[in-house]
């Protein structure tokens, strides 16, 4: 979570400055950081469910490709990817925590397709690609933008749910007490029965 955060930052950087760079740079250079991220997701999501011993496997602990790894996750675990949740403040540092967000922007299809997407961006491509000549100047680049916003709204505070469904991790790329990445591990409270 770490680097995804600080590869996040180097692309809203990469906005905030889009003249310190040629364009095409900076299209490049903000597609790499999405493909890392997507690989570390994938790679994230591997690790938070080592209780699959599937996970353990030397096939895919030797995988490295984003969509390979959520393909086969999926087959193991079908709630394996993060959530976006929202939680409630209910005391000085205290929080619940509300349930799903129904606003979830980036399922994991689109995490796949975001994955492919970049291997086109970042290639050349064919010689005839090449010698048409340069491409036109962007300058507001509302594709990273959205695929950007898409990224923090599933990263910044979610859920990923472990096999049995009642446990998981909670994490927080931006946690407002400390400014940095929090990650608790969680299990749900069972339901307290009064006494008739």
């Amino acid at each position: 979570m770490v680097e995804v955060r600080v590869r996040i930052h180097i692309v809203e950087w990469l906005l905030d400055h889009p003249h310190d760079l040629p364009a095409p740079i900076v299209r490049e250079c903000a597609y790499l950081q999405f493909r890392l991220i997507c690989e570390l997701i994938a790679l994230g999501c591997l690790v938070v469910h080592e209780d699959i011993p599937a996970t353990r496997s030397a096939k895919l602990s030797k995988e490295w490709a984003a969509d390979a790894i959520m393909n086969r996750l999926v087959e193991l675990h079908p709630h394996f990817y993060p959530q976006p949740f929202i939680r409630e403040q209910t005391g000085e540092r205290q929080f619940h925590h509300v349930g799903i967000d129904p606003a979830s922007t980036l399922p994991r299809d689109e995490l796949i397709t975001l994955y492919a997407l970049c291997g086109g961006v970042l290639h050349k491509g064919s010689l005839k690609k090449l010698l048409r000549g340069r491409s036109p100047i962007e300058t507001k680049f509302d594709d990273i933008r959205t695929w950007l916003g898409k990224l923090g709204k599933l990263l910044n505070m979610h859920w990923i749910s472990r096999l049995d469904g009642i446990a998981g991790f909670i994490c927080l790329m931006d946690n407002p007490e400390t400014s940095g990445v929090q990650v608790a591990y969680a299990e749900a409270m069972p339901e307290r029965l009064e006494d008739a």
